[in-house]
């Protein structure tokens, strides 16, 4: 007969995998988190008092190609024009006031919101040098949306976001013929639909118009593009 657990951790299935007590509060995941006591190959998220575990890998084609083009451009833009930093996954956002802790598949800070205190960085206890994650309000993040994300991507992130006061999100679902995208911007306190049609929209944020396609390949792999205009 198994042995009942602990207190101290809370059991994620017969398999013994687990997460320790700690998690379940919003600083306490924190600390988990950004330590080495995470099993690898675990991509995990706190989003309002829910813990999140994904430990599938990630699809090349409508995930990984299609991110790598996003942060190429989105960097490029960043950089180009001094705007600000462009953060790829695996960058761990915070959010204290909206109870989120996550991994955009993209973050874009702005000069701006660093000056400001809109964003800071956290450096780890024991070594001020090295910086685990963004603590606040990021100008943008960029979800891509995956088999094991749907509901997280499309609403909890979403009204975790909104609450966050994170200017602008894009959620991107490539996983079938016809990509569907979806752009938010922050409009007082709450997120309006910008109109996006063939793949392209303009962003409140940028100031610019985007276009995102994609063609297949010789190999009969997709490949994708974003274009910027203005």
């Amino acid at each position: 007969m198994p042995a009942a657990p602990d207190s101290s951790t809370a059991v994620l299935s017969d398999r013994g995998i687990r997460i320790p007590a700690e998690a379940m509060t919003f600083h306490g995941f924190n600390r988990w988190v950004t330590s080495n006591r995470v099993p690898p190959g675990w991509r995990v998220a706190r989003v309002r008092g829910e813990l999140f575990v994904a430990m599938s890998p990630e699809e090349i084609q409508s995930h990984g190609q299609l991110k790598t083009e996003l942060i190429r451009v989105l960097a490029n833009l960043a950089k180009i024009r001094r705007l600000g930093r462009v953060y790829a996954d695996r960058t761990l956002v915070t959010n204290e006031d909206a109870d989120v802790s996550n991994e955009p598949d993209c973050t874009f800070v702005s000069h701006d919101s660093m000056r400001t205190g809109r964003v800071r960085w956290i450096a780890a206890e024991s070594d001020q040098d090295r910086y685990l994650s963004l603590a606040g309000s990021p100008d943008l993040v960029v979800e891509l949306v995956s088999k094991s994300s749907v509901l997280k991507d499309t609403q909890d992130l979403r009204d975790a976001y909104e609450a966050a006061g994170i200017r602008e999100y894009w959620l991107i679902d490539a996983r079938r013929d016809v990509m569907n995208i979806q752009v938010f911007s922050l409009i007082g306190a709450s997120y309006t639909a910008v109109s996006v049609g063939n793949g392209k929209w303009r962003s409140p944020l940028f100031g610019i118009s985007f276009h995102l396609w994609r063609e297949r390949d010789e190999f009969g792999y997709w490949a994708y593009t974003l274009e910027c205009e203005g």
